[in-house]
């Protein structure tokens, strides 16, 4: 989400009538998606590939570490 631009952000949100999942990697410090993200009415999220082990295979896992 970080790598969408705000305004292209906020043409989704106005046509969306329910639920808009993001997901970013945070780069920029002063990214507008913070604001978005620190919102009480919103929900974060935050996982890694340790929340998805049992989805990964052995070598999968092992490159990730590596």
């Amino acid at each position: 989400m970080n790598l969408i631009p705000q305004a292209s952000y906020i043409q989704l949100a106005l046509r969306t009538k329910e639920t808009i999942f993001g997901d970013l990697n945070p780069a920029d410090e002063y990214s507008y998606v913070y604001d978005i993200a620190d919102k009480p009415t919103n929900k974060c999220i935050i996982s890694t590939y340790l929340n998805n082990r049992a989805n990964i295979t052995k070598e999968q896992l092992e490159e990730i570490e590596g």
